[in-house]
């Protein structure tokens, strides 16, 4: 019978094993039995539970026993308890002991009720009440929000059951770690990688609403994916952040290993509860930012700020802003409560003020300028711009004010007005003049002296047509092109050319254009006229002069200089042949006649380079000054060697000059100091920079140059005492300076030397 019993239970669903009261060995199970614990009722037979109970410190056979001597005893059992298969399947089961008597013996009946699904439903809520406790735990700290995600990820790793959380952000084509929790060194804070290279572009896919997973990328494909390549991850779970509508980055869990089993509910359920949570966090955060970040502009705005609240009586004032007390010198105490009109006094115009009223009572914007009076009852100018607010249903809630102290505009203006005046005035002494065409009306405008330039009427009605027929033929065509250029490329140009006035004279003008722009559109283009005609004069002059003085040089280095070298060679000539008739005194004659022919020479050649200087000079190029000191210096190795003198020479820039003729001022400056020097002179170059460029200066410690010579010492043939030279040398330095538009000066003090100081463009 005891055999029996267990069979005839089969198909109730249930396990029922027989057990002896005594031992706790059991005499039958039937099929159910069979099945949860994976062993054959033969097997199971003259054994105890220990046979088949699951590895627990409660499933021994001595505890099983414990609960049948209980039953035994009169008290039936119940309890739950867990049995294993051979292949490790556990089964969570509800145990029901009860006493029975089979054939006059007593046996103990065990009924066993699998409740495996409904332990684990338990246990996942609890775990699942384990899980979002800890995470409101963490979310609801007091810490930055950087130290809370840190917190949350390093807790999602658990939950997970990977090495890594991380936050990313995604800023257009590149992928930056925010906050990076575990091990994996590619994965830390402020790592970045190609936004395609990552596992987190499938995380972002617009039609995703679910969070990601990989749970063995190698057996999912990701081979041959670039993110595989480049993290090698072994399984991924990731959910987007989305802040007002946009998705800015992703929340990941991944591990360099895959994982034994998918994700499961409550894990994607954490994921996707942590990136609400973060894009709720870094919503709110932006927002508090953008708070902050108006209200910090509107405290730091160059403007005074007002709020007024048109629902109180007499829309008092509200709010106003550090400015707004600075200007008026009212504190916020003493304005708030009070309608603005208390800045008003006996100076302030009722016109802007009914219009401001105005504008309040129909809830429109204005804006007007008027005077107010600040604390101290210093009056000053305001302009005030008022508008209304409203809330998102169109309702008036507010008015916003604000104010500019403009008084020195005002005042700017009247000195505007009186510049311009005088501009115009200054115009007419420079004769200058201003034109200006409009490209989209087509009309031409003059200033008063462009109209005097062309010999025109101001009733004169210009046109760019019947204008450019003013200017000389030859030089017609260079005009038209270049304003054509100008009013459709918009290329400025800078011309020389001539006008034919009415009355038959002839005026040069040097007229100059430019564009105007509205954003990208050429809208116009202007320029000046400048009546140049005396300058034209001078220059044909000077040029005139300086053929004159070219034919000068050449007269100079030929018809002068021939006849200065017969005299030099008869004279020679005539004392080598009287050599032996000639005194003491006829010698002494005959060399000072050698002597002065040498010296005129001399003169002769020193005018020739100083007439040279502008008509022989090279193009400005960029000139390193250290080379041509290093020139001079080898120049005059044998003048320093001779006089035993030093020069010093400090590191010298590079400017824009002829480098030949640099290489004759400076030869001839130090020369000048070693002739006047004697010997052992020192001679020091240096330079300085100055507004107007460079300042070179050239010192000896020499006699130095009397006070009454200094003004004259660069004038032509002024040798400067009793010195041996032609008197050229510092005049052609002086030239050599103007050419390159700079300026040479000299001090001293007798006794004390001399300082040379030259000062030149640096471009």
């Amino acid at each position: 019978m005891a055999q029996l019993i267990p069979s005839l239970c089969d198909d109730l669903g249930v396990g029922i094993s027989v057990h002896d009261p005594d031992t706790g060995v059991i005499h039958s199970v039937n099929e159910r039995v069979e099945a949860l614990t994976g062993h054959p009722a033969a097997e199971l037979r003259g054994t105890t539970m220990e046979a088949y109970s699951a590895a627990d410190a409660t499933a021994t056979s001595d505890a099983f026993h414990q609960q049948i001597q209980a039953t035994t005893d009169g008290e039936p059992q119940q309890f739950a308890w867990a049995v294993a298969t051979p292949s490790g399947q556990v089964s969570q089961l509800r145990v029901r002991l009860s006493t029975t008597t089979l054939d006059g013996e007593p046996y103990v009946l065990a009924e066993f009720q699998d409740i495996t699904p409904e332990q684990d439903r338990i246990n996942q809520l609890k775990t699942q009440e384990s899980v979002l406790r800890r995470f409101h735990e963490l979310a609801s700290q007091s810490a930055p929000f950087e130290e809370r995600m840190a917190s949350l990820l390093e807790f999602g790793r658990t939950v997970m059951g990977v090495e890594q959380g991380f936050l990313t952000s995604i800023d257009g084509d590149t992928q930056r770690i925010t906050i990076g929790v575990g091990p994996n060194d590619q994965l830390q804070d402020g790592a970045t990688a190609p936004f395609a290279e990552s596992y987190c572009r499938y995380t972002v896919e617009p039609d995703r609403d679910q969070p990601m997973t990989v749970v063995n990328a190698a057996e999912d494909g990701w081979e041959n994916d670039p993110a595989y390549d480049r993290f090698g991850l072994g399984c991924y779970a990731g959910s987007k952040l989305v802040v007002d509508g946009e998705t800015v980055g992703t929340l990941c869990f991944a591990d360099r290993d895959p994982t034994d089993t998918p994700f499961t509910e409550l894990q994607e359920t954490f994921i996707e509860l942590l990136s609400e949570w973060a894009s709720t966090e870094l919503e709110r955060a932006d927002r508090e930012q953008e708070l902050r970040r108006k209200d910090r502009a509107i405290e730091a705005a160059p403007v005074g700020i007002t709020i007024t609240n048109p629902e109180q009586s007499d829309n008092p004032l509200i709010y106003v802003n550090d400015r707004y007390e600075e200007m008026t010198g009212y504190s916020e105490a003493d304005a708030l409560g009070r309608n603005c009109r208390f800045l008003q006094g006996d100076a302030t115009r009722e016109e802007p003020v009914a219009e401001m009223r105005q504008a309040i009572d129909n809830a429109e914007s204005v804006t007007v300028e008027l005077r107010n009076y600040q604390q101290d009852g210093q009056q000053f100018w305001n302009r005030v711009s008022i508008a209304p607010v409203t809330d998102d249903e169109g309702v008036l809630t507010n008015f916003v004010g604000f104010q500019q102290d403009i008084t020195e505009d005002k005042q700017q203006q009247l000195e505007l007005e009186r510049t311009s005046e005088l501009l115009e005035q200054t115009q007419q002494v420079a004769n200058i003049g201003g034109w200006e065409y409009d490209l989209r009306s087509e009309t031409l405008q003059w200033t008063d002296e462009v109209y005097h330039i062309h010999g025109k009427p101001e009733t004169y009605d210009p046109t760019v047509g019947a204008a450019i027929e003013q200017f000389h033929p030859d030089d017609r065509e260079s005009l038209r092109s270049a304003f054509a250029e100008l009013t459709t490329d918009g290329t400025p140009f800078d011309l020389e050319v001539r006008i034919l006035r009415d009355d038959g004279t002839m005026r040069w003008v040097r007229t100059r254009g430019t564009p105007r722009y509205d954003g990208d559109e050429l809208v116009a283009v202007a320029g000046t006229q400048q009546d140049i005609t005396e300058r034209k004069e001078f220059e044909e002059e000077l040029k005139r002069s300086n053929e004159r003085l070219q034919e000068f040089a050449y007269i100079l280095s030929h018809d002068l200089q021939e006849p200065l070298r017969m005299v030099s060679s008869y004279v020679c000539l005539l004392e080598e042949e009287l050599e032996e008739q000639l005194d003491d005194e006829t010698r002494q004659y005959i060399d000072f006649a050698v002597d002065g022919a040498e010296r005129m020479r001399g003169m002769i050649d020193g005018l020739l380079l100083y007439s040279r200087v502008e008509t022989e000079g090279s193009e400005h190029t960029e000139t390193d000054v250290n080379t041509v000191l290093s020139a001079v210096e080898a120049d005059l190795e044998l003048k320093l060697a001779e006089t035993d003198s030093e020069l010093h020479v400090d590191s010298l820039p590079t400017i824009e000059a002829d480098e030949d003729q640099l290489v004759q001022l400076f030869e001839n400056l130090i020369k000048n100091a070693i002739e006047h020097g004697g010997e052992e002179t020192t001679v020091s170059v240096t330079s300085t920079s100055v507004p107007e460029g460079v300042q070179f200066a050239v010192s000896d410690d020499g006699p130095g140059i009397p006070a009454d010579q200094q003004d004259e010492i660069f004038g032509l043939f002024d040798k400067g005492g009793d010195s041996d030279g032609t008197g050229i040398g510092l005049a052609i330095c002086e030239r050599i300076v103007a050419r390159h538009d700079g300026e040479i000066s000299v001090e001293s003090t007798p006794g004390e030397g001399a300082t040379f100081y030259v000062t030149l463009p640096d471009s």
